[in-house]
């Protein structure tokens, strides 16, 4: 991939004073104030020959036809923003346009890096301007170059030195010293991490803090573990808030291999993590274990107790080979008494 070529250009850099130690609501506050004044400001340029950029402190607006409209950029943010403690550095220098960066176009180069220190340098509510930005407007506009004023010098993070102008005053207002004034959170590692449009990265930032949730449809269900981290049994468990990026996500059961899903979610992003596992085996049947379907065991059978004699039974039987004709003179006889009786 090409180098980006670096062009010339004005750079206006606005620094809202200590803004890191202000609450969050108040950097809010200040971001859209000045949000609004550099919109105004930048109206009457044509919109291909300046870009605004977003900084962590505060903005800037490069001018791509050079320095004459910068002191009055200055201005007209200064005055649709009263009351916003705004520290103004104005430098003119090279710059690049990455069209392809972290978090879409990034500028970067001497001339942001150089702008970014002389804002950090000059004090709320003043304006000041480097050597670089003097000379190249004294070429386009020299009765304006000469209203600019030394304002004494100073010297960077990166151990560079700067001599700085400031417009209507008078020589030797401040004294020739060395400070670093930005430290770890400078202008070389700010502008490292790119500045974007504010806009952008305003829309950018929000979407980033938004949650991905991950709907879970475990069938019978698991135990959830998520970046080594136990989140419970779903069910009941039915749903996971994870912050964007990638997740290794476990559901364990105890009797299956464990379920290892990797995603690499975005932020607000929905995703639903289903899965059926295949119901428990079961269990072997031993020598001790009855089969379900086995035939219930016979139940023992008493024996039959003889049953006793009846008295038909026991009457007594005439003996075998009695003789027939015995038996029917016996029963005349008896016939015979009886009628025998009734005459009587």
């Amino acid at each position: 991939m090409p180098e980006a070529k670096a062009l010339p250009a004005t750079v206006v850099f606005f620094s809202l004073a200590e803004f890191g130690a202000r609450p969050v609501a108040e950097q809010a506050q200040l971001k859209e104030s000045l949000e609004g004044a550099l919109a105004s400001a930048i109206e009457p340029l044509p919109a291909a020959a300046r870009i605004v950029v977003d900084t962590r402190d505060g903005a800037a607006v490069v001018l791509l036809d050079g320095p004459v409209a910068a002191l009055d950029v200055g201005d007209r943010v200064r005055a649709a923003a009263p009351g916003v403690p705004l520290s103004i550095g104005i430098n003119h220098g090279p710059v690049k346009l990455a069209p392809n960066g972290a978090h879409g176009p990034t500028l970067f180069g001497d001339g942001l890096a150089a702008g970014a220190s002389i804002a950090a340098y000059a004090k709320p509510g003043a304006t000041l301007v480097s050597r670089s930005f003097r000379d190249a407007l004294a070429e386009r506009a020299p009765d304006r170059a000469d209203s600019l004023r030394s304002a004494g010098a100073f010297t960077d993070a990166a151990i560079r030195s700067h001599d700085v102008f400031a417009p209507g005053r008078k020589a030797g207002v401040f004294r020739r010293r060395r400070q670093f004034v930005f430290g770890a959170l400078g202008a070389t590692g700010m502008l490292a991490a790119g500045v974007v449009v504010r806009r952008a990265r305003l829309r950018a930032a929000a979407e980033a803090r938004t949650p991905a949730v991950v709907a879970l449809a475990i069938t019978p269900g698991g135990e959830i573990q998520v970046d080594g981290r136990m989140h419970g049994m779903s069910p009941p468990l039915k749903t996971l808030e994870l912050a964007p990026g990638r997740h290794t996500i476990v559901v364990n059961t105890g009797d299956h291999e464990p379920l290892t899903t990797r995603v690499d979610l975005a932020p607000g992003e929905r995703f639903t993590l289903r899965h059926d596992f295949p119901p428990p085996p079961p269990p072997p049947v031993t020598a001790e274990t009855t089969p379900v379907d086995a035939a219930p065991a016979p139940a023992p059978v008493e024996p039959k107790k003889p049953k006793s004699p009846t008295k038909a039974a026991t009457k007594k039987q005439p003996p075998r080979g009695r003789n027939v004709k015995e038996d029917f003179r016996q029963a005349g006889r008896e016939m015979r008494d009886f009628f025998r009786g009734l005459v009587r």
